[in-house]
């Protein structure tokens, strides 16, 4: 009777001692987010903007080049959507059509480490770091639920 009952100490001891091992292991968190960091690159060429002198020119490219830049940055944040289109006519191939657009996202949070032009293009360089995302959700959820409180208290008033 005694070997049992030690015996089912040590059981509920090891199996106490497994549980507690397993909750702290759930507890810890992966700060994988923490450190990715996306980059991306916009090139604009400057002689084919739209402008009457150089300067203007150069002001459209660096306008152009930031804003393919957040493009690429919505590339890699939200994916590509890819469109393929093939026509075979007696096993030859006579059309092969491939279209893409980003699927439609907002970005908060980028930097523009760079911005420079080199040789005919006007370069523009962005940084988005991951650590930023959570508080930007947090400032998100924030606004939407004081547009809610506004929303509310102007359907409240009711004018005669």
């Amino acid at each position: 009777m005694k070997n049992v009952n030690l015996f089912l100490i040590r059981l509920l001891l090891i199996v106490s001692s497994t549980f507690i091992l397993i909750a702290c292991s759930s507890l810890k968190t992966n700060n994988y987010s923490e450190k990715i960091v996306l980059t991306a690159v916009g090139y604009a060429p400057i002689a084919s903007q739209k402008g009457k002198t150089f300067n203007h020119k150069m002001l459209n490219a660096i306008k152009a080049s930031k804003i393919e830049a957040y493009k690429e940055l919505a590339e890699q944040v939200y994916g590509v959507v890819l469109t393929s289109d093939n026509t075979v006519i007696d096993a030859h191939l006579q059309n092969d059509t491939i279209q893409s657009h980003v699927s439609s996202g907002l970005i908060r949070g980028a930097a523009v480490t760079k911005s420079y032009h080199r040789g005919a293009f006007y370069i523009t360089e962005l940084e988005l770091k991951m650590t930023v995302l959570p508080a930007i959700k947090r400032l998100n959820s924030k606004v939407k639920t004081q547009k809610r409180l506004v929303t509310k208290t102007t359907n409240s008033h009711v004018n005669y």
